[in-house]
């Protein structure tokens, strides 16, 4: 799978973070990968459950969590990076 095809799901409470995810993936090599962005971590968890994500984005100052705590109960292999 090239980078290109990698779906990533951006937890995060603002545009700016989800900015600086997307001018990421568009500076790769192989173009962009596709980046999914919802403000709350009960967002994101209900977009994990419907499957085909190859990553998560998971900032740790949202208003409904404590961080990557709470996204481990849901948890699949996944590449998780924290900000």
């Amino acid at each position: 799978m090239s980078l290109a095809e990698q779906r990533i799901l951006l937890i995060a409470r603002d545009s700016a973070e989800a900015d600086i995810v997307r001018a990421a993936c568009a500076e790769t090599a192989d173009g962009a990968c596709t980046v999914e962005w919802v403000r709350q971590l009960a967002a994101g968890i209900e977009r994990l459950k419907r499957g085909a994500i190859d990553g998560v984005v998971l900032s740790l100052f949202l208003p409904d969590s404590q961080g990557r705590r709470h996204l481990n109960a849901y948890r699949r292999p996944l590449h998780v990076c924290r900000f």
